[in-house]
């Protein structure tokens, strides 16, 4: 009778030891369930974390080249101004070369260099000096230059016809400037052409125009005269420069 009552209470131990163990089994299962899957969410949400990253960075490029190589709006009076007008649009305004450098600084230009200034900044005698100038939130490098013999302030010069380009470097220097008729820097060809009508004269890409139009030769042309590029890669407007 004793040794009855101590097998079963032996066998009653054993099952509850093997009903604990399973329960330890089962929750430890649970946790590494719950671990891998809190694992798996970390990953999921890093990876869309950069995938948003990368998306904004591109977004951010993407737009900034397009600021760089997008004109301005075309007012009227440039869309109608005549060619040799010496008309440019810098920003929404539109100004006659040479201009004079307190005009564009009484507007609101300023240099894009703090240690350059309009009135303690020089340029010398007949020198044509290159300064990075801001206006209207745009960046343009414009050429300043004065006839008289002792160097003279930024705001006391001239500024000459700005030069527009795709540098070699595949920059854009004065993307933002449009000429006359609304032509700009990598306008297409055709859409030049129309705009501007039949060159001069016409040398491989190169196109001449003057407003005296009875030249034959290179030679025959005679200062102002616009260079026109094409490029023959893009078949687009490589850059624009006015002679001196």
């Amino acid at each position: 009778m004793n040794f009855s009552k101590l097998r079963i209470t032996a066998i009653a131990a054993l099952l509850c030891l093997s009903v604990t163990a399973c329960g330890n089994s089962d929750n430890s299962s649970s946790a590494e369930k719950k671990s891998e899957s809190n694992t798996i969410s970390e990953e999921n949400s890093a990876t869309s974390d950069t995938t948003d990253e990368s998306k904004s960075s591109n977004t951010e490029e993407s737009s900034e080249k397009e600021a760089e190589s997008s004109p301005n709006t075309a007012t009227d009076e440039i869309i109608n101004a005549d060619i040799y007008s010496m008309k440019a649009q810098i920003g929404d305004t539109v100004f006659t070369f040479p201009l004079k450098a307190a005009d564009l600084f009484n507007a609101g230009a300023t240099c894009s260099k703090s240690e350059n200034d309009p009135d303690t900044t020089t340029v010398s005698y007949l020198d044509n000096a290159g300064y990075g100038i801001m206006f209207e939130g745009e960046k343009y490098s414009l050429s300043f230059y004065h006839k008289e013999t002792e160097a003279q302030p930024l705001r006391n010069c001239l500024i000459h016809y700005p030069t527009i380009e795709i540098t070699d470097d595949s920059k854009i220097r004065n993307g933002n400037v449009i000429l006359p008729k609304g032509v700009y820097v990598g306008m297409p060809k055709d859409d030049f052409l129309k705009a501007w009508g039949e060159a001069t004269i016409v040398e491989g890409n190169k196109y001449y125009y003057s407003e005296d139009d009875s030249a034959k030769t290179l030679n025959d042309l005679k200062d102002p005269f616009f260079i026109v590029s094409i490029s023959s890669k893009s078949d687009t407007v490589e850059s624009i420069f006015l002679t001196r």
